[in-house]
């Protein structure tokens, strides 16, 4: 009957009798090599017929050592419910081949009995596969197997990250010890999200029961949101993506201010995004606030990573929610206008249109607004929801933006900030000169094409429906309402976007994951 072992170490007298199908070993050999070996078998299969040379040929190369229940002396000792798990039953064996490495060894075989149990065995086979990562070094350039140890290597330090990033986000956020919340954070990096936009996929969960602020969202937003930076590297979908062992302990995160670790430019990008984000999310905005606001901005359309027509095409579908906008706000607590209308949300969805030749991409602006009362309406937010809609078709191709003036006269937009040399962003940048122009994506909308339509929970007649709509587009930045106002954009990653209009203004983006919010 094949069998499998695995495991670590120590030499003992050889006990007789009980030999029973069993469906687990685990090995300890007294040797200076290491093995991690494993394999399951239902006690109540037939025994499978030994494995032939073409079938060992055929499985490539695997840690793995088969046995015959004939190679074992099995011990009349047996423990049952390890661990509370009544379906296991463990017994002692020797191995008495004598062709086999581990001759002479103790193992412990374990029967399995339940399906669960099985399940819980077969994970373990898989996982006990890989190995642990010492046990495949080998600096040996003669040997065949250093290529494909060294990548079963990298799997394993990426799959040990990534349970790292499962167990940092339990320790410091305490609503993932739910196991209903902790059932969706799973799902939502399951289905295939960036871990980059957790913290607006975490944000509506961590705020609801935390009126003065929560503890584990305050840690994580700490030196302009590091440790978001550290948990979405750690949970990475792509194991190449993850961050090694080494730069996650020199992350600054883990480091804090009280070592002088040089950020990356990738790290210095993100801060700069969360900065802005954090200052996006207060209500009233000061001229101090604003002034940073524009220059973090503007830093981030400097250090922008993908700055080609086709990272823009890979990154650009999806649903974003409009964070800022550097133009002119206009609210309603001076101009006092009927009707009340409160605008909730507002969001930029891209999409593949179907069937195009050309990279065009069907573009869609959602308003979403509230008619509120006019008598208690500073403190009643509530009232008769709408939403103003307006979609056309956009086609993206390469462009060029100016930070200067006096060059590129057929630009209608431009960076005009000169100040990123100096202060601590710059530095940490290591920006020398400011590039006389930036590589952007020039968005072209067919103004031929453009469907709008209104829509709200309560009967409006026309004089009515138009004084709203008229209030929705009085605060609403004017490139959310005519797209064709939307010249190019400077910034794109996973997380942020920012678009530039014909006046020059900035529109800051997030990503949005509402469909897949609880």
């Amino acid at each position: 009957m094949a069998l499998a072992a695995a495991a670590v170490a120590a030499s003992r007298p050889s006990p007789t009798g009980l030999p029973r199908p069993l469906c687990r070993a685990t090995v300890h050999p007294c040797r200076p090599r290491r093995f991690r070996l494993e394999a399951s078998l239902s006690a109540s299969t037939p025994a499978p017929a030994p494995a032939t040379a073409d079938e060992g040929a055929a499985a490539g190369t695997c840690p793995v050592i088969r046995f015959d229940m004939a190679d074992f002396t099995v011990a009349d000792r047996v423990s049952v419910g390890l661990h509370g798990r009544s379906d296991e039953m463990i017994f002692e064996a020797t191995v008495r081949d004598p062709s086999s490495e581990l001759y002479g060894s103790t193992v412990v075989l374990r029967q399995l009995t339940s399906s669960q149990a099985k399940r819980r065995g077969r994970r373990a086979l898989e996982v006990g596969i890989l190995g642990n990562a010492v046990d495949f070094h080998d600096n040996d350039p003669s040997n065949s197997a250093v290529a494909s140890n060294n990548e079963r290597r990298k799997m394993m330090i990426a799959f040990d990250m990534r349970c790292a990033g499962f167990i940092m986000a339990k320790m410091v956020l305490r609503e993932l010890m739910d196991s209903s919340t902790f059932q969706k954070f799973k799902s939502f990096l399951n289905k295939g999200n960036d871990p980059s936009c957790l913290r607006e996929f975490l944000l509506p969960i961590l705020s609801q029961n935390s009126p003065s602020g929560n503890i584990g969202l305050q840690m994580l937003d700490r030196h302009w949101g590091a440790g978001w930076n550290l948990l979405a590297l750690l949970l990475a979908t792509k194991s190449d993506k993850r961050i090694s062992c080494v730069d996650a302990l020199r992350h600054p995160f883990l480091c804090g201010p009280k070592w002088r670790i040089s950020p990356t430019v990738n790290v210095v990008r993100w801060g700069l995004g969360s900065t802005a984000v954090r200052l996006a999310e207060d209500y009233i905005y000061g001229h101090h606030q604003r002034r940073r606001l524009a220059y973090f901005i503007e830093l981030m359309e400097v250090l922008n990573p993908n700055s080609s027509t086709e990272n823009w095409l890979r990154l650009l579908p999806g649903r974003w929610c409009l964070l800022y906008c550097t133009g002119r706000h206009i609210g309603l607590t001076l101009r006092q206008p009927i009707p009340r209308v409160f605008i909730s949300d507002a969001f930029l969805t891209f999409a593949e249109a179907p069937e195009s030749v050309n990279p065009i991409l069907s573009l869609t602006s959602d308003i979403g607004f509230k008619i509120m009362p006019e008598s208690d309406w500073p403190h009643d937010k509530s009232g008769t929801e709408g939403n103003l809609s307006i979609t056309t078709s956009a086609r993206i191709t390469p462009g060029r933006i100016y930070t200067n003036a006096e060059d590129g006269k057929e630009s209608s937009s431009r960076i005009t900030s000169s100040r990123y040399l100096g202060g601590k962003w710059g530095k940490a940048a290591k920006m020398k000169e400011l590039p006389a122009s930036l590589p952007t994506a020039s968005v072209n909308v067919d103004e031929d094409e453009v469907d709008v339509s209104m829509s709200c929970g309560s009967t409006l007649n026309v004089k009515s429906a138009r004084n709203v709509l008229q209030e929705v587009r009085t605060q609403t930045p004017p490139e959310m309402f005519d797209l064709s106002k939307i010249v190019c954009g400077t910034y794109i990653d996973s997380r942020l976007m920012v678009l530039r209009g014909v006046n020059g203004s900035a529109l800051l983006f997030v990503r949005s994951n509402r469909t897949s919010d609880p």
